[in-house]
Order: structure tokens, then sequence, then C-alpha cells
């Protein structure tokens, strides 16, 4: 089984629907693989929930875990890719983790192994256009150099 670092704070930025802001969040710990997801559920969630449905119930809210790509697995990390989180406030921060069968099409249900609360996101007010515009261009700037 996956062993994330657990306990860990994140924050990242709202990505509403009007104006979506797709991030990324690399996660720490041993035994990552790709067949992760992040959940980020509001506080009152489970992060152990009964069943497949529950699971799905808590995320229609939060995010669209189906626009995230398989994470990048590193060394001793795994880079989710595509986050977003639609309001601003405090969240949970649970990692799915699944199996599909070898021989399985992409339209097959998968098995989910576990899920379990790793820490907590702070997700912030979007920063007005600007200030957005110059954190983008930083980071295109930053992209470039390597």
């Amino acid at each position: 089984m996956a062993a994330p670092t657990r306990g860990k704070h994140y924050q990242m930025f709202a990505s509403p629907p009007d104006h979506p802001l797709p991030q990324p969040l690399l996660i720490q710990g041993s035994n990552l693989h790709a067949c992760l997801r992040l959940l980020p559920v509001h506080q009152a969630t489970r992060c152990s929930p009964e069943s497949a449905e529950t699971v799905e119930a808590a995320l229609k809210d939060t995010q669209a875990v189906a626009q995230q790509p398989p994470p990048h697995v590193l060394e001793q990390a795994v880079l989710f890719e595509n986050i977003q989180v639609p309001m601003p406030g405090s969240y949970k921060l649970c990692m799915l983790q699944y199996w599909r069968p070898p021989d399985s099409k992409p339209t097959d249900n998968v098995f989910i192994m576990g899920i379990d609360e790793i820490g907590t996101l702070d997700v912030l007010q979007q920063p007005d256009a600007e200030t957005l515009k110059h954190v983008q261009g930083l980071h295109k700037k930053d992209s470039q150099m390597h």
C-alpha cells in the first residue's frame, strides 16, 4: 500500500468554473504509484466512507476527479496535476488508492483498495487578474530556464 507523509498542510487557489485555475500538488511519501487520486473533501466528510457511492457524493461539489491525469511518480513523491477546487475554504485531503486489472478496458470499473486522510488543504480566494498574470509569467520564465 502507498504510504504518503501524513499530517501535512497544503494551500492552493480556488478554481471556480467561470475562471478555472488547475494547479499541481506534490505529496511526499514512499511506495507511491500511478493508481492514486487526490481527493479534497469537506471537513464533515469522512475519508474512509462505507461505499464507492459515498466517495462519489463527497466529491461532486469539491472537484472533478475525472479530470485529473494520472500522477507523475517520482522517487519519494507523487505529483498530482490539474487539481481544481471551486470554492475557498478548509478541506480534508484524502488519498484514494485503486487497482485496475491488467486486461481491463478504460471504461471498466476499478477496485478501490483504500482511502485515507493524509492532511489538510486550505483553498484561498483566487487573486485578482493582474496578480495572477504576474505569477503565471514568473512560472513561465522559470520553466523556460530549465
